[in-house]
């Protein structure tokens, strides 16, 4: 909301800015617009860039959520002497079976937001290694 305030007030500056230059000759009379319309690409700028960083930060504290529930593991299980590879079962030491959608690329732990809501399916590792599915950069960070 915050953004679209700033975006619209660039957007008044600068038309405020047009109409006091459209009809100045001189640069010397246009100095007062020219000001304007800096002060309204500073104004848009510093909003976009605002909203920008806090999208990242979202996103990185989804990865941060989504992490914690699947973690794949590599190398070998001291425990039960089992080695595990990303290659053929990224979601090694998850609860429930890896899904994937139809016709994706990529596997995804049960709980991974990109695959909420949507028709996906549970596979078995020979399933993944032959469909040459990638783990899911989300869900798997």
């Amino acid at each position: 909301m915050a953004t679209a305030a700033a975006n619209l007030v660039a957007g008044v500056l600068l038309g405020m800015a047009f109409v006091s230059v459209r009809n100045e000759a001189t640069l010397a009379r246009q100095v007062g617009g020219l000001e304007l319309a800096g002060l309204a690409a500073v104004i848009a700028i510093g909003a976009d860039l605002g909203h920008i960083v806090a999208g990242y930060r979202a996103v990185v504290a989804s990865r941060r959520l989504l992490s914690d529930t699947a973690m794949p593991t590599t190398g070998s299980d001291s425990r039960s002497g089992v080695s595990a590879s990303l290659s053929m079962d990224p979601f090694a030491s998850a609860a429930s079976s890896p899904v994937a959608l139809p016709m994706g690329t990529l596997v995804h732990h049960p709980a991974c937001a990109l695959v909420g809501g949507k028709n996906a399916a549970a596979l078995a590792p020979e399933v993944i290694a032959a469909r040459r599915l990638r783990p899911c950069p989300v869900c798997t960070a």
